[in-house]
């Protein structure tokens, strides 16, 4: 399964999966993640969670729908989606994981995306909204083709002194970037351009709708 591609969805989105659902992606469901899967008719290889939010009833409906099934204790060290990663690159290996995950009312929950990016170096976030990757030391470039859906790019460094360059966006920049500056977010893309980004340390890009 070592070429598989894997996606991890942990709540309910508006988002099509039809694309997702061959034998070629592996396809996760974290606790209310299963509901939206099973809801748009897409298989579960793997439903792993402690299903602490979920009623008895749906309970038994993801058993009955998923290839495997996990249910992990309430009283542990991580998250269900770290959970859920850690599991998939022991078992599947896979070239990549589509980790489906959206903001809730709690920031600390929030925040456990930068830890997944700065942890997992084949994980890519989105929703709905926004596109969370991560890039590693070097020259990157971003296809505005592929992202045309997309306004608002930001950018976060994973350690300090971050050299980076930043050219064809609404505002370019040459300088350092350290953890949790603001320094460069809420830049925007322009329109057919493909921003190219260099970057001395790891990087991560948020693009928003």
């Amino acid at each position: 399964m070592k070429n598989k591609i894997a996606l991890i969805v942990t709540t309910k989105t508006d988002l099509n999966y039809s694309y997702y659902n061959s034998d070629k992606f592996y396809i996760v469901g974290v606790e209310r993640g299963c509901l939206d899967l099973i809801d748009k008719n897409i298989k579960i290889d793997l439903a792993i969670s402690d299903f602490d939010h979920v009623l008895d009833g749906e309970l038994d409906l993801i058993k009955s729908k998923a290839k495997k099934f996990i249910q992990l204790k309430s009283d542990k060290d991580e998250l269900d989606g770290i959970a859920a990663i850690e599991y998939v690159n022991e078992i599947i290996k896979p070239e990549s994981i589509k980790f489906v995950s959206k903001p809730t009312k709690r920031y600390d929950m929030d925040f456990s995306v930068l830890d997944i990016l700065n942890k997992y170096h084949n994980v890519e976030i989105f929703n709905d909204d926004s596109l969370l990757k991560r890039f590693e030391p070097g020259e990157n470039e971003i296809i505005f083709d592929n992202h045309q859906d997309m306004t608002y790019i930001s950018f976060f460094s994973l350690e300090n002194n971050n050299h980076i360059q930043l050219s064809d966006l609404k505002y370019e920049y040459d300088g350092n970037l350290d953890v949790f500056s603001t320094r460069c977010i809420s830049n925007a893309f322009i329109s057919y351009k493909n921003p190219k980004i260099k970057n001395e340390k790891p990087l991560i890009v948020v693009m928003t709708k």
